[in-house]
């Protein structure tokens, strides 16, 4: 047997070469895939962390965001305050009825088929290119929360423009035939534009039929769209198992007595306010403070605010020569919206200028809303301040002022 002997060069070199082979498997077998799967973990917690950071962002604006819901929410109910929430022919005669028996004239009623048409919008182009604009406005900001791509933003603003140019509603079409004296049709017409509903009058024909009475008819249009809310619970409430109507048909001595509005109901008769204001807990579903022109049922005077602290508002009234004007905004928004000028005309009832708020209780600790509400008044005229339903321990409303004198008085 042949024994061979190795070197001292060679042992070192066959010991090199051994290290080689560690180091060269360890590399392949055990390295790589152990920074293989280091570097699937960063990636994983790279996306984590971008899920994390827009979950931060939409927590963070959740506040802000409930409260835009809110205003929005308050602002589409005002502006379909209005309209009916759906046609309903018996209660439509109801309404007609009780209008001509007011008016004190008669008459009779003859309706077209209910009809689910839209309503184009006549608007001109620079009316155009500001929807437009809004609409790119709107999209552009929610597009940047949510990372939509430009080219994806591109098209569902063309896709929202054309639905801004048609809405679906319900129409009835209602041929109205009546006589009466001339006083009593002038009184109807103007019950029908005072009407707590839009009632669209197209035409209407006169005639004389005698020395005290005329004749007359007219072509109204009413119009229902869905609603948001429960305003007109009462509308849709119809319980067959009533009596409704008359037993005698020919009897008008029967009127009906139509629902008041909400502010009809908490301001009583004999009193008389310029504006008027609701403060409410931010559990509520309503703006936690709403401020505007007293009977404004169409609430375009009305500024929002939706606040889980104290809200500030301001309102300014002047006087320039014998006309007073007024204007206020809060943190959301302003009326008029040019606030820079003098603002609105108005006439103060009662030779005073008169604020109604209706505040409520505190439904617990948690409960941080309020308004702080600061009154400049240069009007010349005493401002009094009513303010009702305030919670005694812990007042919602603060009331300061700068100027004229503010008298405030709390029920």
């Amino acid at each position: 047997m042949i024994k061979m002997k190795i070197s001292n060069r060679e042992k070192i070199l066959l010991g090199v070469l051994l290290c080689l082979i560690i180091l060269f498997s360890y590399q392949k077998f055990i390295y790589s895939n152990q920074r293989a799967k280091i570097e699937t973990l960063k990636a994983e917690k790279n996306d984590y962390l971008d899920k994390v950071n827009k979950l931060d962002i939409l927590v963070e604006n959740m506040p802000k965001k409930e409260a835009d819901t809110k205003i929005l929410n308050a602002k589409i109910q005002d502006k379909s305050l209005k309209l009916y929430p759906k046609i309903i022919q018996e209660k439509i005669i109801i309404e007609l009825d009780t209008l001509m028996n007011d008016s004190k004239i008669i008459g009779s009623i003859n309706f077209s088929e209910i009809t689910n048409q839209p309503i184009e919008m006549k608007v001109d182009e620079k009316e155009k290119e500001k929807i437009s604009s809004d609409m790119s406005n709107l999209s552009d900001e929610y597009n940047t929360l949510e990372g939509i791509k430009k080219e994806e933003k591109k098209e569902d603003v063309k896709s929202e423009s054309k639905k801004l140019s048609t809405e679906p509603i319900e129409e009835l079409k209602v041929t109205l035939s009546f006589s009466g004296k001339y006083e009593e049709v002038m009184s109807f017409i103007k019950s029908l534009e005072a009407y707590s509903k839009k009632v669209a009058v197209t035409t209407i024909n006169l005639s004389q039929s005698n020395i005290e009475n005329i004749n007359g008819t007219a072509s109204l249009e009413f119009f229902a769209i869905p609603k948001l809310g429960l305003e007109d619970a009462e509308y849709l409430r119809w319980d067959l198992n009533n009596e409704y109507g008359k037993t005698n048909i020919f009897d008008s001595s029967l009127n009906v007595d139509l629902a008041k509005t909400v502010e009809d109901i908490n301001i009583g008769k004999e009193e008389s306010f310029d504006f008027v204001a609701s403060l409410k807990p931010i559990s509520s579903d309503l703006p936690t403070m709403m401020f505007g022109k007293s009977k404004d049922s169409d609430r375009k005077t009305y500024v929002y605010a939706d606040n889980h602290e104290e809200e500030n508002l301001e309102i300014y009234l002047t006087k320039s020569g014998d006309k007073y004007y007024y204007k206020y905004k809060t943190s959301k928004n302003s009326y008029p919206s040019d606030f820079n000028g003098e603002g609105i005309e108005f006439n103060p009832s009662l030779g005073n200028i008169n604020i109604k708020i209706f505040s409520s209780k505190r439904t617990g600790e948690s409960d941080l809303s309020g308004a702080n509400i600061k009154i400049f008044n240069k009007s010349g005229l005493n401002v009094l301040v009513n303010i009702e339903g305030e919670d005694s321990l812990r007042p919602r409303v603060k009331v300061s002022s700068e100027g004229g004198n503010v008298d405030i008085k709390k029920n």
